[in-house]
């Protein structure tokens, strides 16, 4: 029976990888329905929670990708609210509900839970606790991810698929990965529209995308071109996202197209990346795996730095690649030492947008070990 799997495993090896396909199918599937129960738990400090209007208040979950939440159309969230260690409800309130009847009323979508005390009283001041309970869901997005490898283990098709693609032209599985991240990352949007995501931009729950965005405007009518109130923040996002806005004027849509394009171009480039020193199958796991990153996703729907960071780090590790196959190719120094010059201001320019990715710095001593070990 042909599979996915290279033809150099062994029997052994083979029923091992079908073993741990069904196994990680079945992990997700009792965590995405309830068969088992891992509760996470989080107490809701005070200085976390931000007025919505009336007796809403909303407060920003921190592990959104780990538990499910209702949609516009679903009431798939499971968490439960306490107040001074009693559960308080009705969950699944319609946010209009929560602000204009309040008693303990709470809606959790996407990122934010809003939520009202029992007696609408402000809970920043009142002096009760609260605190969550939700049990841990992995993303549906994993769940594909497993659910492919369960049938690329045991079935002839997708195994099909799978050798044409590995013996297409390289872009061919790019363009498709790009094309993978573009529409889960819409369908995001189009799920969650401005809902939760919307509140996100405008701060809430995500304070620093409301900083962002406030600096890129500010930037794109010629005010604090140089200043900051954020000492330890990077201008680079600012300066970028500021030209935008001065190209399209203040348009989170604009904002979210350029966060999402970053996103896509990272995930086409992981893949790229991965293929030019590791076997087709591991570059192709890398490249899909991050194209349904939940958190990229969620995050690309804001003005938060993370996309266009990451994906400047992914081209300096790109760049500094080609330098070393350039060199293992003709061993022309001028070329490579240009390849190696991009790689290092690209990677200088990432940590003007996003601190913290000089250090993809750290792998770049391993990259010509696996491309000499992939060439020989």
């Amino acid at each position: 029976m042909a599979t996915l799997l290279p033809r150099t495993l062994s029997p052994a090896q083979r029923i091992v990888f079908q073993i741990t396909a069904v196994v990680l199918a079945l992990v997700w599937a009792a965590l995405h329905w309830g068969w088992v129960n891992f509760p996470l738990e989080r107490i809701i400090t005070p200085t976390e929670i931000h007025a919505d209007g009336g007796n809403r208040y909303v407060w920003r979950i921190p592990f959104i990708p780990l538990i499910q939440s209702d949609t516009a159309h679903t009431t798939d969230s499971r968490l439960v609210l306490f107040e001074n260690g009693h559960p308080i409800g009705p969950a699944h309130s319609t946010r209009k509900d929560v602000e204009k009847l309040g008693g303990g009323r709470f809606r959790h979508q996407g990122g934010a839970l809003y939520f009202s005390a029992s007696d609408n009283s402000d809970p920043r001041g009142s002096g009760r606790s609260y605190r969550i309970q939700a049990p841990l869901a992995l993303p549906s997005a994993v769940g594909g991810l497993f659910a492919l490898l369960l049938v690329a283990a045991f079935t002839s098709p997708l195994a099909r698929v799978y050798h044409w693609l590995a013996r297409s032209h390289p872009a061919v599985p790019t363009l498709l990965l790009m094309l993978l991240a573009t529409g889960y990352r819409a369908s995001l949007w189009a799920l969650y529209g401005d809902d939760t995501v919307g509140g996100a931009v405008k701060g809430l729950p995500f304070s620093d995308a409301f900083g962002w965005n406030a600096q890129a405007i500010e930037f794109a009518q010629g005010v604090n071109l140089w200043e900051s109130g954020w000492d330890a923040r990077r201008q680079g996002y600012t300066w970028l996202l500021g030209g935008l806005y001065a190209l399209t004027g203040e348009s989170i849509t604009a904002a979210r197209c350029f966060n999402i394009a970053a996103g896509v171009l990272s995930a086409g480039l992981i893949f790229d990346l991965f293929r030019r020193m590791l076997p087709f199958a591991v570059a192709l796991l890398a490249g899909a795996s991050y194209a349904v990153l939940t958190p990229d996703a969620f995050i690309s729907l804001t003005t938060m730095t993370e996309p266009l960071g990451g994906f400047l780090t992914n081209l300096s590790l790109w760049l500094f690649v080609m330098g070393i196959l350039a060199w293992q190719s003709d061993g022309q120094v001028r070329r490579t030492a240009l390849w190696m010059l991009l790689a290092g201001a690209t990677l200088a320019l990432s940590n003007l947008v996003r601190p913290l990715t000089i250090l993809a710095a750290a792998p770049l001593a391993l990259m010509p070990l696996l491309l000499i070990r992939k060439g020989s």
